[in-house]
Protein backbone atom coordinates (compact mmCIF):
# COMPACT_ATOMS: atom_id res chain seq x y z
CA UNK A 1 0.00 0.00 0.00
CA UNK A 2 1.46 3.38 -0.91
CA UNK A 3 1.77 6.16 1.73
CA UNK A 4 -1.16 8.19 0.38
CA UNK A 5 -3.54 5.22 0.60
CA UNK A 6 -2.19 4.34 4.04
CA UNK A 7 -3.05 7.84 5.29
CA UNK A 8 -6.55 7.58 3.81
CA UNK A 9 -7.05 4.20 5.46
CA UNK A 10 -5.84 5.55 8.80
CA UNK A 11 -8.17 8.54 8.50
CA UNK A 12 -11.13 6.24 7.98
CA UNK A 13 -10.35 3.98 10.93
CA UNK A 14 -9.36 6.72 13.36
CA UNK A 15 -12.45 8.90 13.01
CA UNK A 16 -13.04 11.17 15.97
CA UNK A 17 -15.65 9.99 18.50
CA UNK A 18 -17.78 13.09 17.84
CA UNK A 19 -17.81 12.30 14.11
CA UNK A 20 -18.78 8.67 14.78
CA UNK A 21 -21.62 9.85 17.03
CA UNK A 22 -22.76 12.39 14.44
CA UNK A 23 -22.93 9.61 11.85
CA UNK A 24 -24.65 7.34 14.37
CA UNK A 25 -27.42 9.90 14.87
CA UNK A 26 -28.14 10.58 11.21
CA UNK A 27 -31.86 10.21 10.59
CA UNK A 28 -31.46 7.66 7.79
CA UNK A 29 -29.16 5.42 9.85
CA UNK A 30 -31.37 5.68 12.90
CA UNK A 31 -34.45 4.86 10.87
CA UNK A 32 -32.70 1.85 9.28
CA UNK A 33 -31.66 0.60 12.72
CA UNK A 34 -35.14 1.28 14.08
CA UNK A 35 -36.59 -0.78 11.21
CA UNK A 36 -34.16 -3.63 11.90
CA UNK A 37 -35.04 -3.66 15.61
CA UNK A 38 -38.68 -3.22 14.62
CA UNK A 39 -38.52 -6.28 12.37
CA UNK A 40 -37.36 -8.35 15.34
CA UNK A 41 -40.06 -6.75 17.48
CA UNK A 42 -42.65 -7.51 14.82
CA UNK A 43 -41.67 -11.16 14.66
CA UNK A 44 -41.85 -11.43 18.45
CA UNK A 45 -45.14 -9.55 18.68
CA UNK A 46 -46.67 -11.51 15.79
CA UNK A 47 -45.72 -14.83 17.42
CA UNK A 48 -47.23 -13.62 20.70
CA UNK A 49 -50.38 -12.42 18.88
CA UNK A 50 -50.85 -15.78 17.11
CA UNK A 51 -50.27 -17.70 20.36
CA UNK A 52 -52.77 -15.52 22.22
CA UNK A 53 -55.36 -16.03 19.46
CA UNK A 54 -54.76 -19.80 19.66
CA UNK A 55 -55.40 -19.58 23.42
CA UNK A 56 -58.74 -17.88 22.76
CA UNK A 57 -57.77 -14.32 23.69
CA UNK A 58 -60.02 -11.71 22.02
CA UNK A 59 -58.13 -10.31 19.01
CA UNK A 60 -58.20 -6.68 20.20
CA UNK A 61 -56.57 -7.66 23.52
CA UNK A 62 -54.19 -10.05 21.77
CA UNK A 63 -53.06 -7.21 19.48
CA UNK A 64 -52.18 -4.95 22.43
CA UNK A 65 -50.42 -7.75 24.32
CA UNK A 66 -48.52 -8.85 21.22
CA UNK A 67 -47.39 -5.28 20.63
CA UNK A 68 -46.18 -5.10 24.25
CA UNK A 69 -43.92 -8.13 23.84
CA UNK A 70 -42.10 -6.41 20.98
CA UNK A 71 -41.99 -3.14 22.90
CA UNK A 72 -39.88 -4.60 25.71
CA UNK A 73 -37.33 -5.89 23.21
CA UNK A 74 -37.45 -2.55 21.41
CA UNK A 75 -36.58 -0.45 24.44
CA UNK A 76 -33.34 -2.28 25.09
CA UNK A 77 -32.09 -2.36 21.50
CA UNK A 78 -33.34 1.05 20.41
CA UNK A 79 -31.94 2.79 23.47
CA UNK A 80 -28.51 1.19 23.13
CA UNK A 81 -28.07 0.75 19.37
CA UNK A 82 -30.50 2.93 17.42
CA UNK A 83 -30.41 6.12 19.47
CA UNK A 84 -27.35 5.58 21.76
CA UNK A 85 -29.25 7.17 24.62
CA UNK A 86 -28.69 6.83 28.32
CA UNK A 87 -31.04 4.78 30.42
CA UNK A 88 -33.10 6.94 32.74
CA UNK A 89 -36.39 6.84 34.58
CA UNK A 90 -37.60 9.63 32.26
CA UNK A 91 -36.73 7.61 29.13
CA UNK A 92 -38.50 4.52 30.50
CA UNK A 93 -41.62 6.51 31.39
CA UNK A 94 -41.80 8.26 28.02
CA UNK A 95 -41.07 4.98 26.21
CA UNK A 96 -43.90 3.23 28.05
CA UNK A 97 -46.22 6.12 27.15
CA UNK A 98 -45.24 5.95 23.47
CA UNK A 99 -45.67 2.17 23.47
CA UNK A 100 -49.08 2.39 25.17
CA UNK A 101 -50.12 4.84 22.46
CA UNK A 102 -48.68 2.45 19.85
CA UNK A 103 -50.52 -0.54 21.34
CA UNK A 104 -53.78 1.43 21.50
CA UNK A 105 -53.30 2.62 17.92
CA UNK A 106 -52.56 -0.93 16.78
CA UNK A 107 -55.71 -2.24 18.48
CA UNK A 108 -57.87 0.57 17.08
CA UNK A 109 -56.52 0.07 13.57
CA UNK A 110 -57.06 -3.70 13.80
CA UNK A 111 -60.63 -3.07 14.98
CA UNK A 112 -61.20 -0.58 12.15
CA UNK A 113 -59.76 -2.92 9.51
CA UNK A 114 -61.67 -5.99 10.75
CA UNK A 115 -65.06 -4.43 11.56
CA UNK A 116 -65.00 -1.43 9.24
CA UNK A 117 -63.19 -2.75 6.16
CA UNK A 118 -63.91 -6.44 6.67
CA UNK A 119 -60.44 -7.88 6.29
CA UNK A 120 -59.00 -10.90 8.08
CA UNK A 121 -57.71 -10.42 11.65
CA UNK A 122 -54.14 -11.37 10.76
CA UNK A 123 -54.07 -9.16 7.66
CA UNK A 124 -55.52 -6.32 9.75
CA UNK A 125 -52.70 -6.65 12.26
CA UNK A 126 -50.07 -6.64 9.51
CA UNK A 127 -51.70 -3.58 7.90
CA UNK A 128 -51.60 -1.70 11.21
CA UNK A 129 -47.86 -2.19 11.67
CA UNK A 130 -46.55 0.32 9.07
CA UNK A 131 -48.31 3.51 10.23
CA UNK A 132 -47.74 2.70 13.89
CA UNK A 133 -44.04 2.02 13.23
CA UNK A 134 -43.47 5.41 11.60
CA UNK A 135 -45.32 7.23 14.38
CA UNK A 136 -43.49 5.44 17.19
CA UNK A 137 -40.10 6.08 15.51
CA UNK A 138 -40.75 9.81 15.34
CA UNK A 139 -42.04 9.92 18.92
CA UNK A 140 -39.08 7.93 20.26
CA UNK A 141 -36.56 10.01 18.34
CA UNK A 142 -38.13 13.30 19.41
CA UNK A 143 -39.13 12.54 23.00
CA UNK A 144 -38.03 9.24 24.46
CA UNK A 145 -34.38 9.16 23.46
CA UNK A 146 -33.78 12.89 22.94
CA UNK A 147 -31.42 12.85 25.96
CA UNK A 148 -28.49 11.19 24.24
CA UNK A 149 -24.98 10.50 25.51
CA UNK A 150 -22.59 13.37 26.19
CA UNK A 151 -20.48 12.58 23.11
CA UNK A 152 -23.43 12.78 20.75
CA UNK A 153 -24.73 15.98 22.36
CA UNK A 154 -21.32 17.64 21.94
CA UNK A 155 -21.10 16.46 18.34
CA UNK A 156 -24.24 18.40 17.49
CA UNK A 157 -24.29 21.38 19.84
CA UNK A 158 -20.75 21.81 21.06
CA UNK A 159 -20.00 21.81 24.78
CA UNK A 160 -22.94 21.48 27.10
CA UNK A 161 -24.64 24.81 27.78
CA UNK A 162 -27.50 23.90 30.08
CA UNK A 163 -28.56 21.50 32.81
CA UNK A 164 -29.09 17.85 31.99
CA UNK A 165 -32.35 16.10 32.67
CA UNK A 166 -30.58 14.04 35.35
CA UNK A 167 -29.56 17.31 37.13
CA UNK A 168 -33.19 17.87 38.10
CA UNK A 169 -32.76 15.38 40.95
CA UNK A 170 -30.26 17.66 42.69
CA UNK A 171 -26.83 19.24 42.42
CA UNK A 172 -23.85 17.22 41.42
CA UNK A 173 -20.14 17.88 41.60
CA UNK A 174 -18.81 20.31 39.00
CA UNK A 175 -16.79 18.77 36.19
CA UNK A 176 -13.01 18.80 36.68
CA UNK A 177 -11.51 22.10 35.63
CA UNK A 178 -14.71 24.05 36.44
CA UNK A 179 -14.01 24.77 40.08
CA UNK A 180 -15.24 28.02 41.56
CA UNK A 181 -12.92 30.82 40.44
CA UNK A 182 -13.02 32.52 43.88
CA UNK A 183 -11.62 29.44 45.63
CA UNK A 184 -8.75 29.12 43.18
CA UNK A 185 -7.85 32.83 43.39
CA UNK A 186 -8.28 33.41 47.11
Amino acid sequence: MNPVNARKSNAKTSAKPAERMRNHHRLDRQFARFLFVGAANTVLSFIAYRLLLALGTPYVIAAALGFSVGAVNGYVFNRRWTFAARDSARARLVYVSVQVAGAASTSLLVLLFVDGVGIDKVAAYLAAIAPVTVCTFMANRSWTFADRTDASREAFAGPETGPEVSDIDGPSEPPKGHENVETTLG
